[in-house]
């Protein structure tokens, strides 16, 4: 499940602004459960990319460096959405990690 809002748009309910004002006013935790899970789901997919660096031989290392380098990138920008949701969720409460 990808998040059926941006993430701005959840930043923006926290606001009591946006298209999930109300759904944060009324029941902000299934707001929080549903960064929950996108969490979750882009840590697996993390874990999914780091296994796909494994190479067996040098040709492979040879001719995939770019794809690596590549990958690198996606699971840092990966890594940084995890970290700015679960940022939001503890912000969202008024705590401290």
């Amino acid at each position: 499940m990808t998040l059926p809002y941006t993430t701005e748009e959840y930043r923006m309910a926290m606001g009591r602004e946006g298209p999930l004002a109300y759904q944060w006013k009324d029941k902000p935790h299934r707001l929080i459960y549903d960064l929950c899970n996108e969490v979750e789901r882009l840590q697996n997919e993390v874990k999914g990319l780091n296994s796909l660096v494994v190479l067996t031989s040098q040709e492979q290392v040879t001719t995939a460096g770019d794809s690596i380098e590549e990958l690198k990138i996606t699971i840092e920008e990966l890594n940084r959405e995890i970290e700015d949701l679960e940022n939001q969720i503890y912000d969202s409460f008024g705590r401290a990690r």
